[in-house]
């Protein structure tokens, strides 16, 4: 079994959710969000289904309950928090990079967003999508309609074809984090060819 990546003691699904964590503690760092949590709470979308059929024994009839479907759920990979709408942080993020997420208030009246991070698209890789991507749009339809809240689809990097960049990653519409905007192990500080185009946080604040 393949052994997931670790960043600062967590476990996570993928390099790309690392990354986004990075993003995410520069975010905190400078005031942009108030709070960040991995892996939050789950959404129930459909309970076991079963169905009661008789059965019947020597001297009358019992019933059986013969399973039909197991229960659906979706988690959420980020849960970002803006504060409450006195905190203003919301509207300060908004002001500096747009609607890049779509930002929720809460029933207690937090402003909230909900991120499922992905890499890029699998075709393009030359591999096969993963059952988590095959299904996410659907799980995504699913949680809107049943809770109202839209799950926010991040991909970070940009999409390219023959080189050239045709849709930008979610960190060149925002920012890339520190950690992994430059080579390792060089003498001289160099730019990863990855992030070339992606500011950093300090040259936008």
């Amino acid at each position: 079994m393949k052994q997931k990546p670790v960043y600062n003691k967590i476990e996570f699904d993928s390099i790309e959710e690392i990354e986004f964590y990075q993003w995410c503690e520069e975010a905190q760092s400078a005031g942009l969000i108030l709070t960040f949590e991995y892996h939050p709470e789950s959404f129930l979308l459909s309970d076991t289904k079963s169905l009661l059929l008789p059965k019947e024994l020597k001297t009358k009839i019992g019933y059986h309950k013969k399973p039909l479907c197991r229960s659906v759920s979706y988690e959420p990979d980020f849960l970002i928090g803006f504060g409450d709408s006195d905190c203003k942080l919301s509207e300060l993020f908004i002001k500096k990079f747009g609607f890049v997420i779509i930002i929720y208030t809460s029933p207690n009246g937090e402003k909230i967003a909900y991120i499922d991070v992905k890499g890029l698209p699998a075709f393009r890789r030359g591999q096969m999508p993963n059952n988590s991507s095959a299904t996410f749009s659907i799980k995504q339809a699913w949680v809107y309609e049943k809770y109202g809240i839209y799950i926010n689809k991040i991909i970070a990097r940009d999409m390219k074809s023959n080189g050239e960049i045709t849709k930008a990653g979610f960190f060149a519409k925002t920012w890339v984090p520190e950690r992994i905007a430059f080579c390792k192990n060089r003498k001289t500080l160099t730019r990863t060819k990855a992030f070339e185009n992606c500011k950093l946080l300090k040259e936008i604040l």
